[in-house]
């Protein structure tokens, strides 16, 4: 999550536009996470400061100057003596955020090298299509047509597009998701799909390759829902795990299945602590090798239940792992029940079923994020 992400978290939570459940989170992450707790009341500190001097509103207007002056007047303004305090105090805050732990590296980690690593893939960055991409679509569709027959140029853009989406999907995922409910719901890290509406999942086991789109995100449990079609959850089987609300053991054994590469790959460890990053009670930590691709791939304990979304790992230390606990993910699920109806009950456990068995049941339902 970048500064402004954090910024723009606390200033919801202070001006009281977070709804009941988002809130709940929040303050229930500020009790447990130290680092967050430390951040928060430096914020708030300096805010408070600005407030009291008058600078803060001399801030936003010389903001506005500045964007002004950027844009082709006169640039001067941006050295004036009046904005030198506005400036450094608003350097001061960024400076703060820069090293605070909710940039998820302090002092010691520093020393380490050890930093806090989400596991998106952005090897692929900057290829594929914009958010615009529908809009495009139909301007190429008119821009063919023409005089021509719209049905057949209508298809000539549809072939073209095809050949460049399959292009795209032949790279390396950017990471995983999974399916929760036959209807066609996905679970998958919120920082893996940042800015975007619509995202590209594949299958290649079911020979699926189709869009969802982005129906809920949430900042502080860095999770989000995608929801594909109607069309092409007629794919899809009952979904063969249920999530377990219970808090992981120490050295009880689990796995994952993700996209660390084309193919997916099977990665198997132990629950080595009950608390994340600076003992973040949000998540807990699994002693299991992980690489970018892993962001959004689900964990399992031996008995097949999801236990948890795999976030990150320390990036020198890749078998230190982050993973979001089960029943944060499940309360918020329950949170949204009415507003989304997904329909869980289908969902079943496969009893007393070897490891190798439950790796060839669970493949269809893990998907490659593009």
């Amino acid at each position: 999550m970048e500064e402004r992400e954090h910024i723009a978290l606390f200033d919801r939570y202070i001006s009281g536009e977070m709804d009941a459940a988002e809130k709940s989170a929040f303050e229930e992450r500020l009790t447990h996470s130290e680092s967050l707790k430390k951040t928060f009341e430096e914020y708030t500190t300096f805010s408070a400061e600005i407030a009291a001097g008058g600078e803060y509103g001399a801030i936003k207007k010389e903001l506005g100057t500045i964007h002004q002056d950027l844009h082709g007047r006169k640039r001067s303004k941006l050295f004036s003596p009046k904005f030198l305090i506005p400036v450094g105090v608003a350097a001061t805050i960024t400076l703060v955020f820069m090293i605070s732990p909710w940039n998820r590296m302090n002092d010691s980690t520093m020393a380490e090298n050890n930093i806090y690593e989400p596991l998106a893939n952005h090897s692929n960055d900057g290829y594929g299509e914009s958010d615009d991409a529908l809009i495009m679509y139909e301007e190429m569709v008119t821009e063919a047509a023409g005089d021509a027959n719209p049905d057949s140029a209508q298809a000539d853009v549809e072939d073209l597009l095809l050949r460049d989406s399959l292009a795209q999907i032949n790279l390396s995922p950017h990471g995983t998701a999974f399916l929760i409910s036959e209807d066609g719901f996905f679970l998958t890290s919120k920082h893996l799909i940042e800015g975007q509406k619509i995202v590209d999942l594949q299958q290649k086991g079911l020979g699926l390759t189709f869009e969802a789109e982005v129906i809920y995100s949430d900042s502080i449990l860095d999770f989000s829902i995608l929801k594909s079609s109607i069309k092409t959850a007629i794919n899809f089987d009952a979904v063969p795990y249920e999530i377990v609300e219970e808090t992981p053991e120490l050295g009880d054994a689990v796995f994952t299945l993700g996209y660390t590469k084309k193919d997916i790959v099977y990665t198997e460890g132990v629950v080595s602590s009950e608390t994340g990053f600076e003992s973040d009670s949000i998540y807990f930590e699994v002693s299991l090798p992980s690489n970018a691709g892993h962001s959004g791939a689900p964990l399992f304990n031996e008995k097949g239940n999801l236990i948890g979304i795999i976030t990150a790992h320390l990036s020198d230390k890749q078998a230190v792992t982050y993973i979001l606990r089960p029943d944060y993910i499940q309360n918020r699920l329950d949170a949204l029940s009415d507003s989304l109806s997904i329909d869980l009950s289908t969902n079943y456990s496969k009893k007393n079923a070897s490891t190798k068995r439950l790796i060839k049941l669970y493949r269809p339902f893990i998907f490659e994020v593009h």
